[in-house]
């Protein structure tokens, strides 16, 4: 009788540990901590019914926006519901539905990748502040028409509108200086793009492809034209190379509809093939008296007709 009474006992408390164990793990489970992350839902007034914005805090008072709802109109706040300031955005998930994104000018950055794939996507505003957007930021957004750029913009970063197909134009503010490589490769219906004065370098490939581009101006201030910066603009028949341009690499303008061309004497390097693929009846008006020194032997392999000692007022046809 006493082995029969130890033995339920000992199992009693046996039983008793197990199920205090259990409810521990439960606990944990139904209360996740999220590690310096919170979320807010917006109240109805604002989307109509509960939506939740993601946001990682930066621990200096500053926080990350790290997811937002799919919806066709998103407006960003400017702080997260614990008060800390929204300073940049990096959200990696897909958005099948928003059109239209609002940020807020406390945005000081934005990651690459952001936006990548928002299939939807229309328009989008850039706050003043904002001094690079990084690369592939927008790339593959097909329906992306309308874009503001900040008067901040110093950069744009590899890929970051790539396949863009819906943008008509761009305007880069005075104060810019860089358009990366494949910038805006395959932007296919774009048709204007205005370049500044404060421009240093077209990256390679910067422009492959735009196939509705039909006119270009290289400012001065442009140091270095990046190999097939141009490469495939089909339509592209206007290219004005401002006097101060210093290096124009291999096949930069190669599959273009040009039939004139002025280079000033101040380019002092092309790079091979630099006009392959244009019309046979191209003809380049050269300013300097002979082939400069560093010029690549090559960079007319086509045989285009060539007058050197050019004026600029001898190409205009």
């Amino acid at each position: 009788m006493k082995k029969k009474l130890v033995f339920s006992i000992i199992s009693l408390l046996i039983l008793f540990s197990s199920c205090s164990n259990n409810s521990n793990i439960n606990n944990s489970n139904s209360t996740p901590q999220l590690d310096s992350s919170y979320s807010s839902t917006i109240e109805e007034s604002i989307y109509g019914e509960h939506y939740q914005f993601i946001f990682e805090s930066n621990n200096d008072g500053t926080c990350t926006l790290i997811d937002c709802p799919d919806i066709e109109e998103v407006i960003i706040p400017e702080k997260s519901p614990n008060g800390d300031t929204v300073t940049s955005v990096r959200m990696c998930n897909d958005f099948k539905n928003v059109k239209k994104l609002v940020l807020p000018q406390t945005i000081n950055k934005l990651e690459g990748l952001n936006f990548d794939f928002f299939i939807s996507l229309e328009s989008i505003n850039i706050p003043e502040g904002i001094t690079k957007i990084e690369y592939c930021t927008f790339r593959n957004c097909f329906n992306l028409k309308n874009i503001v750029l900040p008067n901040s913009l110093k950069e744009i970063g590899m890929y970051a509108f790539e396949g863009c197909s819906s943008l008509k134009s761009i305007t880069l503010p005075e104060g810019f200086e860089k358009l990366g490589n494949c910038s805006f490769s395959k932007c296919t219906s774009l048709e204007e793009i205005i370049l500044p004065n404060s421009l240093t370098e077209i990256g390679g490939h910067a422009f492959f492809c735009c196939k509705n581009l039909k006119s270009i101006r290289i400012p001065a201030s442009v140091e270095r034209v990046c190999s097939d910066a141009f490469f495939g603009c089909t339509n592209l028949s206007n290219i004005i190379i401002e006097d101060g341009v210093n290096e124009i690499e291999g096949m930069a303008f190669s599959d273009v509809a040009i039939k004139s061309i002025f280079i000033p004497k101040s380019v002092t390097f092309t790079g091979s093939l630099v006009f392959n693929g244009c019309p046979e009846d191209l003809v380049v008006y050269c300013e300097a008296e002979s082939q400069p020194e560093n010029w690549y032997k090559d960079w007319n392999k086509r045989n285009y007709k060539v007058v050197w000692n050019s004026k600029r007022s001898d190409s205009i046809k």
